[in-house]
């Protein structure tokens, strides 16, 4: 059974506002963002090539939020996994 919540602010009709927020609610000891964060901030040509992703992603859907997080989806787990092997 998958247990997450997430509430998001800040996403309209005509893109992203100025401010967005995010609230992840998760199940204890389902740190996958934890573990990304703390790869990316090791691994500085990793944190560059998901800044451009996300940067192509945006121009591609801007205005469909959902599309966007799933497009993310498979470098975000891919990388979960390289840091979960210590690669």
């Amino acid at each position: 059974m998958e247990a997450k919540s997430t509430s998001a602010r800040g996403y309209t009709e005509d893109g992203f506002a100025d401010k967005v927020y995010h609230l992840h609610l998760k199940r204890l000891g389902d740190w996958d963002e934890l573990v990304f964060r703390d790869y990316l901030e090791g691994h500085p040509k990793v944190a560059a090539d998901y800044a451009a992703l996300k940067l192509d992603l945006l121009s591609k859907f801007k205005y469909n939020r959902p599309a966007y997080t799933e497009a993310k989806t498979d470098f975000i787990r891919n990388v979960v996994k390289r840091a979960r092997n210590d690669e």
